[in-house]
């Protein structure tokens, strides 16, 4: 019996949701005779189920196979696949670099025909099987590498290129380290594509990739929840401009925190910077990764703590921040003022261009994680070190 079918078992599918919480390294070491054979592979599913359980539920709880646990963690989430879907679409779709195919499923139905491409037999055969539990669309298989694909493809299509961003195990985030290396396929994509979007990692630096990749018409920097997870670059070959769109997106359930600005505007902002008013603003994580520090001041007509402390305020409610807001308990909060200020020593400590770290502050001020009180420590414009006691609002 190959892999495939192996893993398609009723008995197998309940056993490795039976070992989820369980220990592989131990599993491995004494399995059962009747699964010793694909003991690996089934530890492979185990470690996968775990993280895509919060990840890619619907995965999980269907009929899919999962991926091998390295492809899992580089994997886009759901939201992060749905997005993908609501920014690009047209009539033709080459998936350049197929992997588990999450991103695949998520952008086929806003295209007429889809392909997908990828050199891991396995994974080939993984997504042949997932596509027909979560699509009824068909999508051609081809496995190859992204540059053999481009060479003889004929055409024109929209790509998108997931590139890995591995090399001997370690991670990379020069454009010139992935696989495939963008910065020599840009020709070919050039010569074959109407537009491309490009998923790299957040610790991408965005300016660098706009001036490597040209042709960038937008960048969309994508958080869930306030962690920052993905950076994608759109490079449309109709539609080139020297000032692309930065759109900062944050997906928390169902709701959308969106700023869009260009650095552009982030030059020609002109801040003001001001002590701690009625509220302080904290720009959520896609703002900051992509240094819109100053842009979203003078859009939400706040004034700046300081310089290099990206915190923000006003004497006013701002309602729509694209972030948290705090309202200012005390201006002026002293060690020795803790225990009758915060009675139950507990608060959550957030640290900006501070001294301390968010932890050894939370540690210096003998103060437990919780609770409803939140503790800013900050540098002013003048560079002291400053604590502040709040109340978020939002």
């Amino acid at each position: 019996m190959d892999e495939l079918a192996f893993l398609r078992l009723p008995e197998v599918r309940s056993f490795v949701q039976a070992k989820e919480h369980g220990d592989v390294q131990k599993l491995v070491l004494n399995p059962p005779k009747q699964f010793k054979d694909h003991i690996t592979l089934l530890a492979d599913q185990i470690i996968s189920r775990r993280k895509l359980k919060n990840k890619l539920p619907e995965w999980v709880e269907s009929e899919a196979i999962l991926p091998p646990p390295l492809s899992a963690e580089q994997a886009s989430s759901t939201e992060t696949a749905h997005y993908k879907s609501e920014i690009f679409h047209g009539k033709h779709l080459v998936d350049l670099t197929g992997g588990t195919g999450v991103d695949t499923l998520a952008l086929s139905p806003g295209f007429k025909q889809v392909e997908y491409v990828e050199p891991n037999d396995w994974l080939c055969k993984l997504f042949e099987h997932n596509q027909k539990v979560f699509s009824d669309k068909p999508i051609t298989i081809h496995q190859a590498t992204a540059e053999q694909f481009l060479k003889t493809f004929e055409g024109q299509s929209a790509f998108f290129i997931d590139p890995s961003r591995r090399v001997d195990s370690k991670k990379v985030f020069r454009l010139a380290d992935c696989v495939p290396d963008l910065t020599v396929i840009l020709p070919l994509l050039r010569d074959k594509g109407t537009e491309v979007l490009i998923k790299l990692s957040p610790m991408i630096d965005i300016t660098e990739g706009i001036r490597q990749l040209s042709h960038v018409n937008a960048v969309h920097v994508v958080s869930v929840k306030n962690e920052c997870k993905e950076v994608l670059f759109h490079l449309d070959f109709a539609n080139t401009t020297d000032t692309p769109s930065v759109i900062c997106i944050n997906l928390n359930n169902n709701q959308k925190d969106l700023f869009q600005f260009s650095y552009e505007n982030e030059k020609e902002a002109q801040v003001h910077y001001s002590g701690p008013k009625m509220y302080v603003y904290d720009a959520n994580a896609s703002i900051l990764k992509a240094g819109a520090f100053n842009a979203v001041a003078s859009q939400f007509q706040l004034e700046k703590i300081a310089p290099n402390t990206h915190l923000y305020t006003s004497d006013h409610l701002v309602e729509n921040f694209p972030g948290r807001c705090f309202k200012v308990i005390e201006s002026e909060l002293k060690p020795k003022a803790i225990s009758r200020l915060i009675p139950n020593k507990k608060a959550n400590i957030m640290a900006k261009n501070y001294p301390l770290s968010s932890e050894s502050l939370g540690k210096k001020l003998n103060l437990k994680d919780g609770g409803d009180d939140y503790v800013l420590g900050f540098r002013t414009k003048e560079g002291k070190p400053k604590l502040i006691l709040c109340k978020r609002v939002y």
